[in-house]
């Protein structure tokens, strides 16, 4: 087939109410929105992607979608991915500040989304042949851990247990929770610009209690968000996480790269991070000077190239990729996992109908699995009335 250029760049926001009735913490973007973008071509063909809604607010990810989209305009497929801007100074703990790198992300999904259905092939495969991987034919699985665990102060380790449980019942065999928040905790920017305490004691009572609940053969993680900010109070967690057995600790150390050397070498539970990353050379600098266990960059942040960058050149430390947002983005973490071989990704269980409903096909667990087939492409087919439903 010809090499169809790119004849417009449309932007789309989604976003859904939260029930009255809703008693848990949701992802900020739910209900404030969160961008979609659909690169379409003088073929008829389209593809899909997501900047992450963490990337920065809404009007500054909109202004630079605006501005970097239009750099596509006109140009092949093929020479698409040599117009979307690398990373910059973002680098790290980028949340909100990073509205380049994620936009940068969603335009190189949505590229990739048309590589792949112009050679008829699926992403999975154009990124295993990059990496150098064997490539994989046919339905093919990875597993997924339920990432739930958010609670509002006052939660007790039975209201953990019992979520954990419901999610072992529907063929999990991870979990991974988080501290409890206040409700006037504010934004996610709001939170992570001013990280809310941690009650280090009932976090590890919970923790306990989770481990005697589930048994020894589940695998069980605790996402910190960066909140605790001392070192001594770090390990005072991961050695109890360690006596109970976490698969591992995420985020656990609000410091930077010498704190998380110190932490690892004083702890047996690895630690994980990488999230808000957005360069393969710093994520590289992390996994050589020992900062990470466990390396979890998002295709919607730092980018599905960025991603390949790192993977393909850097240290191979476990790869676990974060995957926090809508439809396309998941697909793009899923697609991009399978390639690299990755042994686990995240699956968000908290309140997010988009997440399922947006595309026709979703690519969600069953019995604790993802399954990817040889759909071309990132595999999606996005429901247009759904788009109509939760447009902004």
């Amino acid at each position: 087939m010809a090499d169809p250029r790119i004849v417009a760049v449309v932007t789309h926001v989604v976003r859904c109410d939260v029930p009255s009735s809703w008693a848990f913490p949701t992802a900020s973007f739910v209900s404030a929105g969160a961008p979609l973008v659909e690169v379409v071509t003088d073929a008829g063909a389209i593809g899909w992607g997501e900047p992450s809604p963490y990337g920065a607010p809404l009007p500054e990810l909109l202004r630079t979608l605006a501005e970097d989209g239009e750099r596509l305009v006109g140009a092949t497929v093929t020479e698409a991915a040599g117009r979307i801007p690398r990373p910059g100074p973002e680098r790290i703990h980028a949340y909100g500040r990073a509205a380049r790198s994620a936009v940068a992300a969603g335009l190189s999904q949505a590229v990739w989304d048309l590589r792949g259905q112009l050679a008829g092939r699926p992403v999975h495969a154009l990124l295993a042949e990059e990496l150098g991987r064997p490539v994989t034919a046919g339905p093919v699985g990875i597993e997924a851990y339920a990432s739930a665990g958010m609670f509002f102060d006052g939660a007790s380790a039975d209201d953990y247990v019992a979520e954990a449980l419901r999610l072992r019942a529907l063929g999990y065999r991870a979990y991974k929770l988080r501290p409890t928040t206040a409700r006037s905790a504010g934004s996610h920017f709001e939170r992570a610009a001013s990280p809310p305490p941690v009650d280090i004691a009932a976090l590890i009572e919970v923790a306990g209690a989770l481990r005697a609940a589930m048994g020894p053969d589940h695998d069980l993680m605790l996402d910190v968000g960066r909140r605790i900010p001392t070192l001594d109070e770090a390990v005072e967690l991961c050695e109890a996480l360690t006596e109970f057995g976490f698969r591992f600790v995420e985020e656990p150390l609000a410091g930077g790269l010498d704190d998380h050397r110190t932490l690892r070498a004083r702890v047996g539970v690895p630690v994980a991070g990488g999230e808000q990353f957005v360069d393969a050379a710093e994520l590289a600098r992390w996994a050589e000077r020992g900062g990470f266990d466990v390396v979890q960059p998002d295709a919607g942040l730092a980018g599905i190239d960025e991603i390949v960058d790192h993977l393909r050149t850097g240290p191979h430390t476990e790869f676990v990729p974060h995957s926090w947002a809508n439809a396309v983005s998941i697909a793009a973490n899923v697609h991009l996992a399978v390639a690299a071989g990755a042994a686990l990704i995240e699956s968000n269980e908290t309140f997010n109908p988009m997440r399922d409903e947006l595309v026709a096909q979703p690519y969600r667990p069953v019995d604790g699995r993802i399954m990817v087939d040889d759909r071309p492409g990132l595999g999606i087919e996005i429901d247009r009335d759904a788009l109509a439903r939760f447009a902004a």
